[in-house]
């Protein structure tokens, strides 16, 4: 189910960057990552995604922000979110979006995560 499936990972802890990378790789995915805005708006510019996993906040850019990006750019795409913040949900419902598949709060395991990402495609 996963072979060729393609995830984008929006994230600025580049030691989870990595860790996802190569954990969802090894489930077969086609990962790309980003450590910041800039990076993922390139990325989402010139690829399509089935998922998109975004912090809520990066160093130049919001969840929110790229949210918009990732349905201009990659309508069909289903969204997780992840970040430190407990309010998380609260926050990312004040803009709401049918991509929009997952709320994790870090730390998660990544059982969790490779759940979540299983329900959305």
């Amino acid at each position: 189910m996963s072979l060729g499936k393609r995830i984008l990972v929006a994230d600025d802890d580049a030691e989870l960057v990595e860790e996802l990378a190569e954990c969802l790789q090894a489930e077969g995915y086609v990962v790309d990552t980003a450590l910041n805005g800039l990076v993922a708006r390139a990325r989402l510019a010139g690829n399509t995604y089935d998922v998109v996993l975004l912090d809520y906040k990066l160093p130049d850019a919001t969840g929110a922000e790229l949210l918009g990006e990732v349905e201009r750019k990659n309508p069909g795409a289903s969204v997780i979110f992840v970040s430190g913040k407990t309010d998380l949900e609260k926050l990312v419902r004040a803009r709401p979006s049918k991509l929009v598949k997952a709320f994790l709060a870090k730390p998660f395991s990544i059982e969790v995560l490779l759940q979540k990402i299983k329900q959305s495609l």
